[in-house]
């Protein structure tokens, strides 16, 4: 359900950004003012500063005789996602001087909604999406198959490295480590996970198509972005496309294993 849900919500906000920077109109503005808004982190921060710093932008424009002014940046948030210091905030302002004009784009049923960059935001719609795409795949083929393989072997070599020690180190004579059915005692196996078909891995080839189709999926949600947004992208989008990237790697080197 978790899944399900966050592919609604990430693919609800992407198709919405999208409508609103394809289908809103265009309109001169001038930026009125700007500033830094702060707020108090509740968990104490590593660096020092536990305060997170955002820019604020107010700008003003006019359709139709009418005066409007508004103070949302993106299509998706009125201020950039996640926080930062304090002189990544004043960068951000740098590019809004107040009297500048700028482009701003609105709403032509309702000229108050309106916002100032074009630029997609990463955070949280894409994110959300590929989150989802990720819990989905895991639902279908719980435990990732990677992580059961690697588990498999482990348990495999442990298994290997422990015969031989009845040997050295006898069974207790405990009535339960023995079968009664036997004239001479056998002792009964600890494990009855020796194959892998006790492990409940799916079948090779759905495993293979399950994997590509959620590549495919996340490789086409992040190229999405990189191609309709503009520089710069955002820290999350580099890091979810090397950490996709990562995925990819690992589980062709643990098919080889």
């Amino acid at each position: 359900m978790l899944a399900i849900a966050l592919i609604g919500y990430g693919g609800m906000s992407v198709y919405r950004q999208h409508h609103m920077v394809d289908t809103y109109e265009t309109t001169n503005g001038t930026v009125v003012a700007t500033s830094i808004h702060s707020e108090q982190d509740t968990k104490p921060s590593l660096f020092g500063d536990s305060k997170s710093y955002y820019p604020t932008v107010k700008y003003s424009y006019s359709v139709g005789g009418t005066s409007y002014s508004n103070d949302n940046i993106y299509s998706s948030a009125k201020r950039p996602g996640g926080s930062g210091g304090q002189s990544k905030a004043a960068r951000f302002l740098s590019k809004y001087p107040k009297g500048k004009r700028v482009v701003i784009h609105y709403s032509e049923n309702d000229p108050s909604k309106s916002f100032l960059s074009s630029r997609y935001t990463f955070f949280p719609a894409y994110f959300a999406l590929l989150i989802g795409l990720l819990l989905f795949r895991d639902s279908l083929n719980p435990g990732t198959s990677w992580i059961r393989t690697l588990l498999y072997r482990h348990g495999s070599s442990r298994g290997k490295s422990n015969e031989g020690s009845m040997l050295a180190d006898p069974p207790s004579l405990d009535s339960e480590d023995w079968d009664d059915d036997d004239d001479w005692p056998q002792r009964e196996s600890a494990s009855t996970t020796d194959a892998p078909g006790s492990v409940p891995v799916t079948d090779g080839r759905r495993l293979l198509l399950l994997s590509a189709g959620f590549y495919l999926a996340a490789a086409a949600v992040l190229g999405h972005y990189f191609l309709v947004s503009s520089q710069p992208y955002g820290y999350v989008a580099y890091a979810s496309a090397l950490v996709l990237a990562a995925g990819v790697v690992i589980e062709m080197k643990v098919k080889h294993l």
